[in-house]
C-alpha cells in the first residue's frame, strides 16, 4: 500500500463531498482516504501501482487534480498528526474526568 497525495480544486463542502462519494464507491481500489476542503489536499492510500487507477478517480469528478507539492505534503501531515494528538489528549482529559467523578 502507498498513500498518493493530490491538491484537488475544492472551494465548498459540496466540492470535498464529491471527492469523498467518487472514493467511496471505488472502495474496492481505495484503501482509505483523507479529504480536507482548509488545504484542498487529498490523501488516498491505495495499492502501490494503482497512482493511474486513484487520479482517474479524482478527475472524473471534474475537479481540477494534480500531484500535491512536497511542501503541501508536509504541511498537511504535521496538521493531521497535531490533530490526532490533540484528539488524544481530549480523550485522556475526559477519562481522567470521568474516573474522578466515579471516585
Amino acid at each position: 500500500m502507498k498513500t498518493f497525495y493530490f491538491k484537488v480544486a475544492m472551494s465548498c463542502g459540496g466540492c470535498s463531498r464529491a471527492i469523498k462519494n467518487a472514493l467511496e464507491k471505488n472502495k474496492d481500489k481505495v484503501e482509505s482516504f483523507t479529504v480536507s476542503l482548509e488545504d484542498k489536499i487529498v490523501a488516498v492510500t491505495a495499492g502501490d501501482d494503482d497512482y493511474e487507477i486513484v487520479k482517474s478517480i479524482l478527475t472524473k469528478t471534474g475537479k481540477t487534480t494534480e500531484d500535491a507539492k512536497q511542501e503541501e505534503i508536509e504541511a498537511f501531515i504535521s496538521k493531521q498528526k497535531a490533530a490526532e494528538e490533540k484528539a488524544a489528549e481530549e480523550k485522556a482529559a475526559e477519562e481522567k474526568a470521568a474516573e474522578e467523578k466515579q471516585e
